[in-house]
């Protein structure tokens, strides 16, 4: 199995999450121009998802090659990543869809906002992780139990409110991917943890992911930027 590195999550996180029930992250424009990540996904709107494919390296579209939009990530089929504003989900668990075999993600390395590991020095293959177990370890932040952390295996899809703190209304959401941020009470902004993550796709394969971004070039938030690569088998 690859090296994992354990850090303990900031406990302003937790406190920020109870804000985004009030607010959502990013109120107003933030950012410094510059888009961090290879692919961005916009998703502004709250309760319509976007849907990633990593095969096809883009988002899924309809006829007339316009960005699919839909309400419920599970009753469309193809897709690897579903974007909803912050809050992300895997085509696994209450999320998946009829032709997934997706266990969900896979906390593999924990970063920090003002330390990114590099995706690049992350090395593994899709078999290190055959044997990896699920995990009941799927508290949010705010809630009782702890939110999924390194060694807790592939966390697949709930159907929960995705800040634990209300009012949302409950989703399908992955509650380890999710949390890929910190919040900033000062500034009302994310500033992205840099985890890396092992993703199993809808059909067994599995990619590193680093989510890295919120804005656009202009600071417009609900903009998710991530870096991405394919791990062999």
């Amino acid at each position: 199995m690859v090296a994992r590195v354990r850090s303990a999550a900031p406990t302003t996180f937790a406190l920020g999450l109870l804000l985004l029930a009030q607010v959502g992250p990013g109120c107003g424009t933030k950012g410094d121009g510059q888009i961090d990540g290879d692919v961005t996904v916009e998703s502004q709107n709250r309760g319509e998802w976007r849907l990633f494919s990593f095969a096809a390296g883009d988002v899924l579209r309809d006829s007339d090659g316009v960005p699919l939009v839909v309400e419920d990530p599970a009753d469309s089929e193809g897709w690897d990543l579903a974007i909803s504003q912050w809050v992300l989900a895997t085509n696994s668990g209450t999320s998946a869809s009829a032709d997934s075999v997706g266990r969900g993600a896979i906390l593999a390395v924990e970063g920090d906002p003002d330390e990114w590991p590099l995706l690049g020095d992350f090395s593994a293959s899709c078999s290190d992780f055959d044997a990896a177990d699920g995990t009941e370890n799927v508290g949010a932040f705010g809630c009782n139990a702890p939110p999924p952390t390194v060694d807790d295996g592939w966390v697949a899809d709930l159907l929960d409110d995705p800040d634990g703190a209300g009012p949302v209304v409950e989703v399908n959401y992955n509650p380890s991917l999710t949390f890929w941020f910190e919040y900033s009470f000062s500034g009302h902004e994310v500033f992205p943890y840099g985890h890396v993550y092992v993703v199993e796709g809808h059909d067994g394969a599995c990619y590193k992911l680093q989510v890295t971004d919120y804005y656009d070039a202009d600071g417009e938030s609900g903009f998710v930027s991530f870096s991405w690569d394919a791990l062999p088998e």
